[in-house]
């Protein structure tokens, strides 16, 4: 949730991130952990989401509010090598 929500303020301008990470921890949930990018984008790559050099994703445009968004497996690509270094 923590990185989708990431993605989302990455992409979206979502603004409310800190908020969720906030309330995860509150509730004793994981808010991170570490991954390795090759492997993650590896499974993207073969996931059902997947549409050509795009995937499906749900995004948050607000607390309440997911949108379905495709992104470039390029854009991607660079989004979890991002999330995987911080």
């Amino acid at each position: 949730m923590t990185c989708a929500s990431m993605l989302s303020e990455n992409i979206l301008g979502f603004k409310d991130h800190e908020k969720v990470r906030l309330l995860l921890e509150q509730y004793g949930l994981p808010t991170f952990l570490r991954f390795d990018a090759e492997k993650v984008l590896e499974i993207l790559r073969m996931d059902k989401k997947r549409s050509g050099k795009e995937m499906n994703f749900i995004l948050l445009e607000k607390i309440g509010k997911g949108v379905v968004r495709k992104i470039p497996l390029v854009e991607l690509d660079q989004k979890v090598r991002q999330i995987a270094s911080s």
